[in-house]
């Protein structure tokens, strides 16, 4: 019962540390992922009818500030609820209607978040096209559902607006969590749903520039408190809930090694104390410190591989479900297990050694006479 116990612990343990690590790994991915779209010093506010009607006044006011270095609006940020509406293309089948995501964003909108146009041109005040909010820029899924070669020039028509133009395609990016995968969206230039306003800052006084426009915002918005979001910070906001999984795991994980430190040295004492006699006898007819350290330690590794056999399987059965929550997320990769199963050596080894050395350096006089 003694080794059954024992195993059990060390098998939660190894399954536990697997799952950390794990964890860990696939949270470190999600916040180093590339989405496709530059977040570094870019702080988000949500803009009232004042900011809306006066867009243009205010963007001109704000980057006389050194700091400020680039301003963009849209109707919702990157990483918000995306909005959406019925498409229709050029070439459509009658009862065919597809509803997808769409943003309107200012003219410089592509520029200020590094976003990649693989095809066609930017926005830009010198189409009529843009102007009239016909002039449209699809990414990659779009395209591909679309399933045109070349998409720019194209027909297509959001709701039951005018019939615009496709004028450009850009690399897919994640404009939502990374536990769902990119969908296709549209993107068109309109002032008439202006909620979110981008700030690009410098990193030199982010305090300073935050103070510079917590004092505009008390004209611009007066009946309101400041109130501001750093994009980068509030797309890690998605994977609070993982970060808190992975706190937990670690409480566990170290409440189970503990478990099993106290059960391998509770079995460490009882089976030296039964070797007593036969450690006296070979130290007697030679055997060296080492030798019979080893003889200990042997049988303590060897309960330790076979649960690290059984814990394997386990670990990676409730890994590969735990990842399927995500639509991009890292490989099971095998250092994990090697990693784990290690670390299980170690933790047995450190804890018998002292008792099995003890046992081995003993005077095989004394633990011939105790017997």
């Amino acid at each position: 019962m003694r080794k059954i116990l024992t195993e059990l612990q060390f098998v939660i343990t190894i399954v536990l540390i697997i799952s950390l690590l794990t964890v860990v790994k696939q949270v470190n991915y999600l916040k180093t992922k590339d989405l496709g779209y530059n977040t570094e010093q870019v702080i988000v506010l949500q803009a009232n009818t004042y900011m809306k009607d006066h867009y243009e006044d205010i963007k001109e006011d704000l980057l006389k500030y050194p700091s400020i270095l680039e301003i963009t609006h849209s109707n919702t940020r990157l990483s918000g609820s995306t909005w959406r509406n019925s498409i229709y293309f050029e070439g459509q089948q009658e009862d065919t209607k597809w509803i997808v995501p769409y943003m309107t964003v200012d003219y410089n909108y592509i520029e200020f978040y590094n976003m990649r146009l693989i095809q066609g041109r930017n926005f830009s005040r010198d189409y009529a096209l843009d102007k009239q909010e016909n002039g449209f820029i699809i990414n990659e899924s779009l395209a591909k559902k679309l399933d045109y070669q070349n998409p720019v020039g194209k027909k297509i028509r959001n709701g039951e607006t005018e019939w615009g133009e496709i004028i450009g395609v850009v690399k897919d990016f994640n404009f939502s969590s990374l536990h769902s995968s990119i969908e296709p969206i549209l993107l068109f230039t309109s002032k008439n749903y202006l909620n979110e306003i981008s700030i690009k800052i410098s990193g030199n006084n982010i305090p300073a520039t935050l103070k510079f426009l917590e004092s505009k915002w008390a004209a611009y918005n007066p009946n309101r408190p400041f109130s501001y979001d750093f994009l980068d910070k509030a797309i890690a906001q998605f994977y609070i809930k993982e970060e808190d999984i992975s706190r937990l795991i670690i409480l566990f994980s170290v409440f189970s090694i503990f478990l099993s430190t106290m059960g391998l040295f509770g079995m460490a004492v009882f089976l030296v104390n039964k070797r007593t006699k036969e450690i006296g006898i070979r130290k007697v007819n030679g055997a060296r410190v080492f030798e019979v350290m080893a003889m200990l330690n042997k049988d303590f590794i060897k309960w330790v591989g076979i649960a690290f056999i059984i814990a394997c399987p386990v670990a990676w059965y409730a890994m590969h479900k735990w990842l399927q929550n995500f639509a991009y997320k890292t490989e099971l990769s095998w250092w994990v297990f090697a990693a784990a199963g290690a670390l299980a050596v170690a933790v047995a080894l450190l804890t018998v050694s002292w008792q099995s050395w003890r046992a081995a350096s003993r005077n095989p006089v004394e633990a011939l006479r105790y017997e």
